[in-house]
């Protein structure tokens, strides 16, 4: 008898401990959810949670108020409703636009983070645009067009030209090439050109901006010619003589053929 007791004993108060347990669970099941419906609440009826504020990281070209007339955010969205995918859809319309990425902010403001195509040089066709190093045709903007370290690209085929895409032209990629190489060698060197000319040839020839010397440079081996071209304007300096010359030709092995 006292065995059996003793089992019922046991019995019982696993069972208060299970609905001990039970109990503790409901409770804090209950108090999740009502603090779920509560936030879901807050959130529905506070005002913190309307979009006030657009906050744009990488902009040098375009202005924050050029940037804004891209998307359309309405001050009555809440943050969250805000759709991301079609907001960069709509920035990335711009050409001047190569990369961006759109976040939220709590409680109010979209962060916007962008990296814009940098202009490398003018590019003059039926009309002069901008360029970048990819290729990619650029329209004149109010920050860039008084630029005066760009050159101007010429003597270039057009073919078929669209703004923001990248030109399917040998002789652009040719001649962004050479500019490349030029920067890298030569980085003083840019500032000094206003023209790079693309001849029937195939060469490149390059006009300074203060003498207006055309320096032909060929169509290879232009970093042996550009550190040629370099000894030999330093020589003109300091003689004085290169207000005399009006062309340069690089392209021959022993020598530089030069010109009144």
């Amino acid at each position: 008898m006292k065995k059996r007791s003793k089992n019922k004993k046991k019995k019982t108060i696993s069972a208060k401990k299970s609905l001990k347990v039970f109990g503790y669970l409901f409770f804090s099941v209950a108090v999740i959810i009502g603090l779920t419906k509560g936030l879901q609440y807050w959130y529905s009826n506070s005002d913190i949670f309307y979009v006030s504020g657009i906050e744009v990281n990488g902009a040098t070209i375009l202005t924050i108020d050029e940037i804004e007339a891209l998307i359309d955010i309405s001050p009555e969205q809440r943050i969250n409703d805000i759709e991301v995918e079609p907001l960069k859809l709509k920035i990335l319309e711009n050409p001047f636009i190569e990369t961006v990425s759109i976040g939220r902010k709590y409680p109010s403001t979209i962060k916007i983070d962008l990296e814009e195509r940098e202009p490398v040089a003018f590019i003059a066709f039926d009309k002069v645009y901008h360029i970048d190093e990819k290729g990619v045709i650029l329209p004149k903007s109010v920050k860039t067009s008084g630029y005066p370290d760009y050159p101007v690209i010429t003597g270039i085929n057009p073919g078929q030209v669209k703004i923001g895409e990248a030109a399917d032209n040998s002789e652009i990629l040719k001649i962004l090439d050479f500019l490349k190489t030029l920067k890298s060698d030569l980085p003083g060197m840019v500032n000094k050109i206003s023209e790079l000319h693309y001849n029937t040839d195939g060469g490149i020839s390059v006009f300074l901006s203060n003498s207006g010397i055309c320096i032909d440079c060929g169509s290879d081996d232009f970093r042996t010619k550009f550190a040629r071209m370099v000894f030999f304007l330093e020589f003109l300096e300091d003689d004085n003589s290169g207000e005399k010359l009006s062309y340069i030709n690089l392209n021959y092995k022993d020598m530089i053929v030069v010109k009144e």
